[in-house]
């Protein structure tokens, strides 16, 4: 019996301990925890897509929607500088390979990574006809470049560098990257961005 109530009474104080711990001072009260802020060193975790000049936000936050518009041609997207068409959304992000030349030993890639630059990575050249020229050009009339990008004075192997688009161009001016010899009019190597 003495047993019982020293039990009864341990139980008792223990819920008394507990319900003093957890209901003491003002419940009315809520913590507020300051919000942080960033100082000019300190990174953002906003995706670094989201403060790009003319990327379409519902482009990451909804993919299904950006794709009923651009299928609809309601895709156009005003920037601080430029609209956006449907056709050069399309291209942006694309990655497409240099047509194989084996003789002269062209390979890579390239990607167009925003309005105005492409990205050419593990390009290779063998040297074989001289310096190169990278021009941009219409699938239609592949002898008249629209714009030489730039030139290849010796062999390469596996170089990266950007391509600038001329301001005067746009992505929808132009089909492919092309490379060409000094002693042919045809391209040896075509990047096709309009396949697809």
């Amino acid at each position: 019996m003495l047993m019982k109530k020293a039990v009864l009474l341990g139980v008792i104080s223990l819920a008394v301990f507990l319900a003093g711990c957890s209901g003491g001072g003002n419940n009315n009260q809520v913590a507020q925890t300051p919000a942080p802020s960033l100082a000019n060193n300190e990174q953002s975790s906003i995706d670094p897509k989201l403060t790009q000049d003319g990327f379409v936000r519902v482009q990451l936050t909804d993919p299904a929607l950006y794709s009923y518009q651009q299928k609809q041609g309601l895709a156009n997207v005003s920037s601080q500088t430029s609209t956006i068409s449907p056709e050069e959304q399309k291209k942006i992000g694309r990655t497409v390979s240099f047509q194989k030349a084996y003789k002269y030993g062209i390979g890579g890639s390239a990607t167009v990574v925003a309005l105005n630059k492409i990205k050419v990575g593990q390009f290779t050249y063998n040297g074989g006809c001289g310096p190169i020229k990278i021009g941009l050009i219409n699938n239609n009339s592949q002898q008249n470049s629209q714009a030489t990008v730039k030139e290849i004075a010796a062999a390469v192997s596996s170089s990266q560098f950007d391509i600038e688009i001329p301001s005067n161009l746009s992505l929808a001016s132009f089909d492919s990257l092309a490379v060409f010899c000094p002693d042919q009019l045809d391209p040896i190597s075509v990047a096709d961005f309009s396949g697809f």
